[in-house]
């Protein structure tokens, strides 16, 4: 995230704005699985459905697919409602 933020502050340089920052837009929270490679990784992530997906099973120690759609999703909402509602 440290790269985005640099990424960010040299554009709003050129354009001018303010930068908004807020917690909800961070990647996921791989929780236990953070710095493995995907071999390790996938002894703690939940065996897939009979569709191949388990989005909504948190990581251990982190976060479901599910819940980090759902909180940058949050932020996005407030920010339309904030200037477009």
């Amino acid at each position: 995230m440290k790269r985005a933020a640099q990424t960010t502050e040299a554009v709003s340089q050129v354009v001018g704005k303010t930068i908004i920052y807020d917690s909800r837009l961070r990647e996921q929270d791989s929780g236990k699985i953070a710095g493995m490679i995907r071999e390790e990784a996938s002894k703690f992530s939940p065996p897939p459905d009979e569709r191949g997906y388990r989005n909504y099973v948190p990581i251990p120690g982190g976060e479901s697919l599910l819940d980090h759609i759902r909180r940058v999703s949050e932020f996005y909402l407030e920010l339309i409602d904030k200037h477009y509602g």
